[in-house]
């Protein structure tokens, strides 16, 4: 499930399993990646491609490079801004992509030239170049986009505008909510889900009116941008939504009311937990989080059974970003339930939730006789940050029969010693440590957290020698700026 990628319980296998696959990749293969990577090569090899079809072939390899700095590469740029320049459409249109993914504003002025191109492919690339590259000062030949012939180009002008992100008035503004009418529902979606991020409180009648869209892709975009406007007004219309037969309508409701934050969504959105669809569920739990009442917490613990391991997983967090002291004696009698799915979170639920009274119980837990208890109760003790108890969990790592187990419990001991006065400030810190089963680790906890603070931590990782570690960074960055 999308919202749901955070298995902190597994990611030392995923580790193993990835680094084994690298450890097998055959030296050819990794100069073929060095090779299609290396800016200085490329221009070589750019400046040697023979005919179209090489040129485009390069010019793909650049685009698939990792991330570059064009100021460190002036010849490949200038080399690219030529190509911007070339009279066959396709050759112009691939390199206006890749210097727009490498941010280079300066080929701003010949993609507003190729989106009003006579050929539709040309302009469709234009516009989703311009996206890419988020230079405000071409909003309003991008607005005069969204009236273009083609459907495509004028779907893709309407999300070009929402990508830029700055607010848009006058003629550019009434463009776009003309296309709230468009015959085609590609762009009343993208219209939207524009609105969403660039358009204003005037857009919200509009908007609740998309809801009843007859197209579920437009009733979903206009859900999550009334969403986004906290559009308490829309409240009753969303919690209506919640009875549709379209999974994707049901969802985009509750990340809608998540947003807006109304205590009228919290009984509605209870309901929703039992909901026989796991996205469904999942995203009901997210949004009450966002609420963030604490009566969630009886019945979080019941989705500790669901037949989904990766809700399973999120309900420790859950129960601890909403921890309130007087679930303590709920808690501490979850942790001799039957079920070890059930004890299992409520151990980990502790050390999410800070809470110091849950030492000497998850210290108890590391002798539970299922293994996926004792990983649970070592994590949560070095989320606790008991140092203290660092040589026991150290000793699980080395003499538990469960791999799994000794695997969590030696990312658990070096967590527990991380430095920092409370749990946030420990795993920015866990960041920097040299093993990358912590910096992981560090990563995904910090995203779960919903945190904002952690934005700028997480970038500072996403250069990381290991790409699951990227990657999680890129994940949690997303997840926690996607307002």
């Amino acid at each position: 499930m999308r919202r749901f990628r955070h298995k902190i319980r597994y990611f030392v296998v995923t580790i193993a399993c990835t680094l084994a696959l690298a450890g097998g990749c055959k030296e050819r293969e990794r100069q073929d990646r060095e090779y299609k990577s290396d800016p200085v090569e490329l221009l070589v090899a750019l400046g040697g491609a023979d005919g179209r079809a090489q040129v485009l072939e390069v010019l793909d390899l650049i685009a698939a490079a990792d991330e570059a700095h064009p100021e460190e590469h002036e010849e490949l740029v200038a080399q690219l801004h030529q190509l911007l320049r070339a009279d066959d459409p396709m050759i112009a249109a691939k390199a206006g992509d890749v210097l727009a993914r490498w941010g280079d504003t300066a080929a701003a002025p010949s993609l507003v030239v190729m989106i009003r191109h006579p050929n539709p492919w040309v302009r469709l690339s234009a516009a989703t170049s311009l996206a890419i590259l988020e230079d405000p000062s071409v909003v309003d030949a991008v607005a005069e986009a969204t009236t273009d012939d083609d459907e495509n180009v004028r779907a893709q002008a309407c999300r070009t505008l929402g990508e830029i992100g700055v607010p848009i008035t006058g003629t550019a503004h009434a463009r776009v909510v003309a296309r709230l009418s468009d015959e085609h529902p590609s762009v009343r979606a993208a219209a939207a889900a524009a609105l969403g991020r660039v358009g204003s409180s005037a857009d919200l009648p509009a908007l609740r009116a998309a809801l009843r869209d007859p197209h579920s892709g437009v009733s979903v975009a206009a859900a999550v941008s009334l969403g986004r406007l906290r559009d308490r007004q829309s409240v009753p219309d969303l919690i209506a939504l919640l009875d549709s037969d379209e999974q994707a309508r049901v969802v985009a409701a509750e990340e809608a009311l998540g947003r807006i934050d109304d205590p009228a969504a919290i009984e509605p959105l209870l309901s929703a937990l039992d909901h026989p669809d796991t996205i469904v569920r999942g995203e009901a739990l997210r949004a009450l989080i966002r609420i963030g009442d604490s009566r969630v917490i009886p019945y979080a613990f019941d989705l500790a059974l669901d037949e989904d391991p990766l809700i399973q997983t999120y309900v420790p967090y859950v129960v601890g970003l909403l921890y309130e002291p007087e679930y303590l004696p709920l808690i501490l009698g979850l942790l001799r339930s039957p079920d070890p799915e059930v004890r299992s979170a409520a151990a980990f639920s502790l050390g999410v939730a800070q809470e110091r009274r849950g030492l000497d119980p998850n210290r108890e837990l590391l002798d539970d006789p299922h293994h996926t208890v004792r990983m649970s109760a070592a994590s949560a003790l070095g989320l606790l940050g008991d140092a203290a108890w660092a040589a026991r969990i150290r000793r699980l790592a080395e003499e538990d029969p469960n791999p799994q187990v000794r695997d969590s419990a030696r990312v658990a001991a070096e967590v527990a010693m991380l430095p920092g006065d409370n749990l946030f400030d420990r795993l920015v810190a866990g960041l920097r440590h040299p093993e990358s089963e912590v910096r992981l680790s560090s990563a995904t906890v910090l995203t779960a957290l919903d945190d904002k603070r952690a934005i700028p931590a997480l970038r500072t990782v996403l250069d990381d020698e290991e790409e699951l570690i990227r990657n999680a960074a890129r994940g949690g960055i997303k997840r926690l700026g996607e307002d």
